[in-house]
């Protein structure tokens, strides 16, 4: 039983046209500049993004410009090669879009994530950027360009496959509502719990590689890229947990605290980041009993909501994580562009 652990530190791909709400008759690209990222960027993109995703999302939390700083600050990231901030002549962030790291080491493939301000759209901003977007792609020599949309931005959808992407798959989003109310499981399957230290880093690495190598969207982590998470405000170490059995780990739940940057814990939102159990020691209820634990440690936090993001093909996991009171929220669809 597994979940498949979210990549590129927790950053959700999507891209977000909005709603507009003001009419702007000067606007034109005459008006516009599309600026190389950089490190003064991030409060202007979480402002953005803000403004878009909380336009229709039902499960949006505004995030701040250390939230993306941290998202943005892997190491297969150059800011100022794969991240567009969309100005105004008056230098009003109104857009930005990136390509970041993908289902492939060997860069063959990478994410897109934009976002345009809900007060520009219908005025091309998203075509020109989604058109500079792929030109870095094709630069970083990518085959396939990937990105996930919301079911409910039909819109969104109609604008890429337009522009050449087509859909995949679906991961549902599923959401707990009360964590104050769960069901503390006994320990009668025997799991014990252990903090996964930096020391474990590699271990980590190697049991999640061995549980999700070869699955859709999944790129292979190392064990520096767990000592780089454990700095993130996001991170908790109490919530990154191996379950042991008979003296051998069997299998790992890693949660992190979804949030602005120096929030109280109780406001934030609990994200399952990575969920598996070895495949010979499945159908013994170490995957509920993990997840129990770790929603049981976020509850003591005060945190009384989680979420989470499920390949809509794994019926097991989909039914554990039900029967654990998560419940389906929306969809998340897949597309790919092909380059040539």
């Amino acid at each position: 039983m597994e979940s498949q652990p979210r990549t590129v530190c927790g950053a959700f791909m999507l891209m977000n046209r909005g709603i507009l709400r003001r009419y702007h008759p000067q606007m034109n690209s005459s008006n516009l500049t599309y600026l190389a990222g950089n490190s003064s960027a991030f409060d202007d993109m979480a402002a953005v993004y803000n403004a878009a995703n909380g336009l229709d999302n039902p499960d949006h939390i505004d995030l701040d410009g250390d939230y993306f700083r941290q998202s943005y600050s892997h190491p297969s990231i150059d800011i100022g090669r794969d991240l567009i901030i969309v100005r105004t002549k008056g230098k009003e962030a109104i857009a930005f879009g990136a390509i970041m790291p993908g289902m492939s080491k060997t860069n063959s493939s990478v994410l897109l994530t934009m976002f345009v301000h809900p007060e520009y759209r219908r005025k091309g901003i998203g075509s020109q950027l989604l058109s500079r977007l792929i030109t870095i792609a094709q630069n970083r020599g990518a085959r396939r360009v990937n990105c996930s949309v919301p079911s409910f931005r039909a819109a969104t959808s109609s604008f890429l496959e337009k522009h050449g992407f087509e859909p995949l798959r679906q991961w549902i989003k599923l959401v707990h509502q009360d964590l104050n109310h769960i069901e503390h499981q006994t320990q009668s399957c025997g799991l014990a719990y252990k903090i996964i230290e930096e020391e474990d880093a590699n271990a980590w690495a190697a049991l999640q590689n061995s549980l999700f190598s070869g699955s859709f969207n999944y790129t292979e982590v190392t064990g520096e890229e767990f000592v780089h998470m454990a700095q993130f405000d996001t991170f908790c170490r109490d919530l990154a947990l191996f379950g042991v059995h008979n003296g051998r780990t069997v299998a790992y739940c890693v949660g992190t605290l979804l949030g602005p940057t120096g929030s109280p814990t109780h406001e934030r939102r609990l994200i399952i980041d990575g969920i598996g159990v070895v495949t010979r020691q499945r159908r013994q209820g170490f995957a509920r009993a993990i997840l129990n634990e770790v929603m049981t440690r976020a509850a003591a936090l005060g945190v009384t909501r989680s979420e989470l993001i499920v390949d809509g093909h794994n019926d097991p996991a989909i039914r554990m994580y039900r029967s654990a009171g998560y419940r389906e929220s929306y969809r998340r669809i897949w597309y790919e562009h092909r380059l040539t």
